[in-house]
C-alpha cells in the first residue's frame, strides 16, 4: 500500500474573480503531522474545505489511499475518517459537555430514548485521555474559551478519525494545554491517524510536525521535510521574501503621566485585588494562563461587567464606566478576543465594520456622510494592509488575518487615548502579526496607552514595556520584558517564585 495517505492532483478553485487555487498537487504520508502554511488568503481554507467536502473542487482530483475519493458533502468526507477541527467553535454553547461531546453519536437504549449515563461515561473516558479538568455537566457556555476549543479536538477524536485537520488549535490554549494536545497528537500517529495541522506558529510547526507544505497566493510553492528547513527558510517561502524580527520597537523608557490608575479591582470567582498605573505612551503586558482573569479585568475596565469592589481613576477622576459606550466615549477601546462573536458584523461591509464605533462623527443629524466614511475606512485598510476588493466587500468573504485587522482598524479609528487589545493576534499570519505590531508600536510613539492581554509569550515579551503576570486571578509579579526569559515568564504565571 501507497505511504501516501492522502493525494491532491491539480486542485483549482475559483469563487468569482478571484482564483482560489491554481492545480494544488502534493501528498501527505500516513500517520504524519503535516503542517499546511501560508499567509491569510493563501488557499489553506480553501483546500482543506475542499477535503471536507464543504466546497467542491472547479478541477483536480483527490486520492485517499491511492483511490480516487468522492467527497461531494461533509457527510461524504466523513466516511472516508475525516474530521475538522476549526479555529472557531462549532459547539451548543447551551448543552452540556457530554452533550456535545457526542453531540449525534449519542448511546441510546432503543432510538429515541438516550442511555444518559452512558453518554457520560463516555464523555468523562474521552476527557481524562486528554487530562482535562473539565465536569461533564458543566453547560459550554460557562466555559473558558479555551477549554471550550479543547472540546472541540475530544469531540473529533470520539468519531474516530483517520485524517484529523486541525485549524489553528492552540489559538486559545495555554501552554500546559498545548503541552497536552501535542502529546495527543503524537499518540493518535502511532495509531496510523494522518494529522494535517494548520498554524501560524512557526514554533509549534518546528515542534510537532514532521512535513510542511507551502502555499502562497494560491499556488503550491514547497512541500518539505521539517528536519531539512529552519524558520527563516519557511518564512521566506511563506512570504515570498525574508522577514526581519517582528518584534522590532524601541522599549518606551521614558512613559507619561498616568491615565489609568486602577486600584484594588476584586469581582467573585474571577479576579482580585487588581492594582495598577497605566501611563500615557505605554504598552503594559498582561500574562497569566488560561483561566487566570485576564480578560474579565479587561471587561470591568470596559464596563463590560464591572467589579465587585475597586476603583478606576481615569485622567485622574475616579470613574464608573456602566457600559462600553461610556467608555468608549470617555477615549477607551476594547478589541476583544473573539472577534468573529464580539467584535464584527460579518455580513456587512468592510467600510459598515470600520465605522461601526464611530457612526456620530460620519454623519450629520440622521444622515451619514459617505464621502467622510469612505475616507476613514480607506485609510485604516490602507494603514493595516487589508486585503479585500474594495471597501465593500462582505467581511465575511475575507480571511481571518484581514478580519482581524478590520477590527483593529475601528478600533484606531476611535481615536483612543487608551486601547485594550485582548488577543489581537489569534489565528492570523505572520505578515499579519507584524503589521499589527507595527501599528501598536505607532500609537504608543503617538502617546496612547495599551494594554496587551496575550497568551503568546513572545508577543508579550517583545512589545510590552512591562508585564503583569496574573496567577488564579490576582497580580503575582511585574515583570521587565528585558530581564525575563520565555521560560521564567510561564514558571511565573503557574505559581512559581522568582528563579
Amino acid at each position: 500500500m501507497s505511504q501516501e495517505h492522502i493525494s491532491f492532483q491539480d486542485i483549482s478553485k475559483r469563487f468569482r474573480a478571484t482564483h482560489a487555487l491554481r492545480k494544488i498537487s502534493f501528498g501527505i504520508r500516513r500517520g504524519a503531522v503535516h503542517a499546511v502554511v501560508g499567509e491569510n488568503g493563501a488557499g489553506k481554507s480553501t483546500l482543506m474545505n475542499i477535503l471536507c467536502g464543504k466546497v467542491r473542487t472547479d478541477e483536480g482530483n483527490i486520492l485517499i489511499d491511492g483511490k480516487s475519493a468522492y467527497l461531494d458533502t461533509p457527510a461524504h468526507s466523513f466516511r472516508y475518517g475525516i474530521a475538522m477541527i476549526h479555529q472557531e467553535l462549532s459547539l451548543v454553547p447551551n448543552l452540556t459537555v457530554a452533550q456535545n461531546v457526542l453531540l449525534g453519536e449519542e448511546p441510546c437504549y432503543r432510538l429515541p430514548f438516550v442511555n444518559w449515563a452512558e453518554m457520560k461515561e463516555q464523555a468523562r473516558i474521552a476527557i481524562n485521555d486528554l487530562d482535562l479538568h473539565i465536569s461533564v455537566d458543566d453547560i459550554v457556555a460557562t466555559l473558558p474559551i479555551g477549554q471550550q476549543q479543547m472540546l472541540e479536538v475530544i469531540k473529533a477524536l470520539t468519531r474516530h478519525a483517520r485524517i484529523l485537520i486541525m485549524d489553528e488549535p492552540t489559538s486559545a490554549l495555554s501552554e500546559l494545554e498545548c503541552g497536552v494536545l501535542f502529546r495527543v497528537i503524537k499518540s493518535l500517529t502511532t495509531q496510523g491517524v494522518t494529522i494535517i495541522f494548520i498554524s501560524h506558529h512557526l514554533d509549534e510547526i518546528f515542534t510537532v510536525c514532521d512535513w510542511v507544505t507551502v502555499l502562497r497566493d494560491g499556488q503550491h510553492i514547497a512541500t518539505e521535510r521539517i528536519r531539512n528547513i529552519d524558520q527563516q527558510q519557511l518564512v521566506k517561502m511563506m512570504v515570498g521574501k525574508s522577514v526581519a524580527n517582528i518584534y522590532t520597537r524601541q522599549r518606551n523608557q521614558s512613559t507619561g503621566h498616568c491615565l489609568l490608575e486602577v486600584n484594588r479591582l476584586t469581582s467573585a470567582g474571577a479576579y482580585r485585588d487588581i492594582s495598577f498605573k497605566l501611563h500615557r505612551g505605554e504598552i503594559l503586558g498582561i500574562f497569566g494562563l488560561l483561566g487566570a482573569g485576564k480578560s474579565e479585568i479587561a471587561h470591568a475596565i470596559y464596563g463590560l461587567h464591572p467589579a465587585d469592589e475597586g476603583t478606576i481613576a481615569y485622567k485622574g477622576v475616579p470613574r464608573v464606566f456602566r457600559g462600553p459606550k461610556e467608555a468608549l466615549r470617555a477615549g477607551i477601546t476594547y478589541i476583544p478576543e473573539d472577534r468573529k462573536s464580539e467584535g464584527l458584523f460579518l455580513s456587512q461591509s468592510l467600510e459598515n465594520n470600520i465605522i461601526a464605533s464611530i457612526l456620530k462623527r460620519c454623519s450629520r443629524f440622521t444622515w451619514l456622510l459617505q464621502k467622510q466614511r469612505n475616507a476613514i475606512a480607506q485609510r485604516q485598510k490602507k494603514l493595516l494592509s487589508i486585503k479585500a476588493s474594495s471597501l465593500q466587500a462582505l467581511l465575511q468573504e475575507l480571511s481571518g488575518g484581514n478580519q482581524q485587522k478590520a477590527l483593529m482598524g475601528r478600533g484606531i479609528a476611535t481615536t483612543p487615548t487608551v486601547l485594550i487589545l485582548d488577543e489581537p493576534t489569534r489565528g492570523i499570519d505572520i505578515q499579519s502579526r507584524a503589521q499589527i505590531y507595527d501599528s501598536v508600536d505607532q500609537l504608543a510613539a503617538q502617546g496612547i496607552a495599551c494594554i496587551l492581554i496575550s497568551s503568546d509569550i513572545s508577543e508579550v515579551l517583545g512589545l510590552s514595556d512591562r508585564i503583569l503576570v496574573i496567577y488564579q486571578g490576582s497580580i503575582k509579579h511585574q515583570v521587565l520584558p528585558d530581564q525575563a526569559t520565555s521560560e521564567q515568564l510561564l514558571h511565573l504565571a503557574m505559581g512559581g517564585m522568582p528563579q
